[in-house]
């Protein structure tokens, strides 16, 4: 899919409101290819099933929406996932939205975000993404999953759990930023505004700044939230 594509407005009562693939390679390429504003029960743009490999470039997977489901922007249950050059997983005026992993939802496979900038395109921002429940930015399951130097998970909000990221199982950090201390770029959730590491995790290198953990107990009430920038069980 490349070269100012659009798959805007499409709805799909089971899987993938923009796209499904199953066993199958995709690659999504260029600034102006957009997925946006789709709509599904899992996977609002796309669904990436068994065997898949899906690789995001430049392109634009934004304002899609699966409600009380799981994967608002992707949905993913492959064999690999990068997520590269300038992608934008959610914008600032258009999020995805889910219950789970508003930006990514990974139930399986090799995720990496942010390793690579050959072209110069800049960033791989998931950002600006809400979850009714946990996973803003990205929710991990079981798999592999790699933040990278190029990776920029900001803005997003998880009124449970994990603003930027929440993981079920240990991923590495070894680069690129979650949330910044600019206006409007810290992740937000009322436990682990940043992450939250039900297993731990490994950070070597990169940023964690700028999130915020603000549980409410009922309107206008505030109680004291839990890891601002990480929540880690183990």
């Amino acid at each position: 899919i490349q070269n100012g594509t659009r798959m805007d407005g499409n709805r799909n009562d089971a899987l993938g409101g923009g796209v499904y693939m199953t066993g199958s390679t995709l690659v999504v390429d260029g600034a102006e290819t957009i997925i946006e504003g789709n709509k599904a029960t899992n996977g609002g743009g796309i669904y990436a099933d068994t065997g898949s490999v899906l690789t995001i470039y430049n392109a634009s997977i934004s304002g899609n929406d699966v409600e009380s489901g799981l994967g608002g922007g992707i949905y993913f249950n492959g064999e690999k996932l990068n997520v590269d050059n300038g992608a934008e997983i959610g914008k600032s005026d258009n999020g995805n939205k889910a219950r789970l992993g508003a930006g990514v939802y990974i139930a399986n496979g090799n995720v990496v975000v942010g390793n690579i900038d050959a072209s110069g395109s800049g960033k791989a921002t998931i950002g600006y993404n809400i979850a009714s429940e946990n996973g803003g930015g990205v929710y991990f399951e079981t798999g592999a999953l790699t933040i990278a130097g190029y990776a920029y998970i900001v803005g997003n909000k998880a009124s449970k759990s994990g603003g930027g990221v929440y993981a079920t199982q240990s991923f590495k950090m070894t680069g690129g930023e979650i949330g910044t201390t600019k206006s409007n770029e810290g992740n937000t959730a009322s436990f682990g505004g940043g992450v939250y590491a039900e297993s731990g995790f490994t950070f070597t290198a990169g940023s964690i700044a700028g999130n915020k953990a603000n549980a409410t107990r009922s309107v206008g009430e505030s109680i004291n939230g839990m890891g601002g920038g990480v929540y880690g069980l183990s």
